[in-house]
């Protein structure tokens, strides 16, 4: 009899008749409380209603009637990421991974959790053990692509979009993830045509219209980068940083007709805590000096959150030479780094041991040449 209902039930659910499913389950569960594939498929029904909570909670409970079985493992990881659970979530691909050596889809599914926790380089790792597995999975290499962004690795990340389209060429995010790599590369032509192609496969794409009128701005496009953005805006007025950028792009243009509005519109969006304009573009737009805090604290919590862990944990550290490190973008033929080189050349070498880190491009120029020797370490 139990045999019978599941097939039924297995039917019902295979052609979307979810409530239909739900219902054959538990009356094999009436009948037997204990029967895994009944409770597990009860759970999934859950899972795909949404229903997370209780997805999670019967799967639990199929997993101590089978506590080997990787696809339960799984679906309950997957609850748990929509849970935001992040370390349970790990835990149950981990176990899902181990119960079945090479699952691909949970070793997507828990690099998708570690990029969403701020763990790039484990996330890579993931979607890295998931390829050697499936190098056929579009979604690993467009997630692995992702992981190599966030690590600045943008030539890499762009190869692995690139294997992505080979894949399935109409994916739009994978176009804009594209964009976003070759903008970061300074390729801002290149840019704006994967964002052409990815509006071209679905025109009501924010997304794709943002980063296009990105790069237009980067090639002094600003004309056309501000159509754009006041398109963004007729549909989303939220849009973030929209209403910033399209302020901006018009200063660039020196048009001055709206700057009014736009100035008591971004100031306004800020008080309440909205993503509306980047702390540079603020300098240029913003009147107080308690806007240009509120604009710098709203941008700091969205694109740079504090992290659970700290990086430092109380180690002290004994060294002959204080150690001084200098971050910059600029150390290249720029004001600033032109003023500075004189002070890192009279850094007493007795004293104290200096380390340059530079986080922006090297224009091979002498202003660079002349700095590198004045440091002990340039990175």
């Amino acid at each position: 009899m139990n045999d019978a209902l599941l097939q039924s039930a297995w039917r019902a659910h295979q052609t979307g008749n979810l409530a239909e499913a739900a219902r054959l389950y538990g009356e094999i569960l009436r009948a037997n409380p204990r029967h895994f594939d009944a409770l597990y498929s009860l759970a999934f029904v859950y899972f795909q209603t949404a229903h997370y909570e209780e997805a999670e909670r019967m799967m639990e409970g199929a997993l101590k009637l089978n506590p080997r079985s990787a696809d339960a493992y799984f679906t309950r990881g997957c609850a748990l990421q929509r849970l935001n659970r992040t370390d349970e979530a790990l835990a149950s691909f981990d176990r899902a991974i181990s119960s079945r050596p090479g699952f691909a889809e949970a070793l997507i599914n828990r690099g998708a959790v570690l990029m969403s926790a701020q763990r790039p380089v484990e996330a890579l790792q993931s979607f890295d053990a998931a390829l050697n597995a499936n190098p056929g999975i579009a979604e690993a290499w467009n997630n692995r692509g992702n992981a190599l962004s966030a690590l600045g690795r943008h030539e890499e990340a762009l190869a692995s979009y690139d294997r992505v389209l080979a894949l399935k060429p109409g994916i739009v995010q994978t176009h804009i993830n594209r964009g976003t790599a070759l903008i970061a590369l300074k390729r801002f032509g290149e840019a704006q045509a994967s964002y052409d192609t990815a509006l071209r496969i679905e025109p009501s794409s924010l997304d794709a219209r943002a980063g296009r009128a990105n790069a237009r701005f980067e090639t002094k496009d600003y004309a056309t980068a501000a159509e754009d953005y006041d398109a963004i805006l007729a549909v989303d007025p939220d849009y973030p940083y929209a209403r910033g950028n399209l302020a901006f792009s018009r200063l660039h243009c020196c048009d001055w007709r709206f700057l009014a509005d736009d100035r008591a519109a971004i100031a306004s969006a800020l008080r309440v805590g909205r993503r509306v304009v980047n702390p540079f573009q603020g300098v240029a737009l913003l009147s107080t000096a308690e806007e240009q805090l509120m604009c710098a604290r709203v941008y700091a919590a969205d694109k740079y959150p504090a992290q659970p862990d700290r990086l430092w944990r109380g180690e002290a550290y004994r060294h002959e030479r204080l150690r001084i490190a200098y971050l910059s973008a600029d150390f290249n033929e720029h004001a600033v780094a032109k003023l500075m080189t004189g002070v890192f050349e009279q850094h007493d070498k007795t004293r104290f041991e200096t380390t340059a880190i530079s986080f922006g491009g090297d224009d091979t120029g002498e202003g660079r040449r002349r700095l590198k020797p004045s440091f002990d370490r340039f990175i």
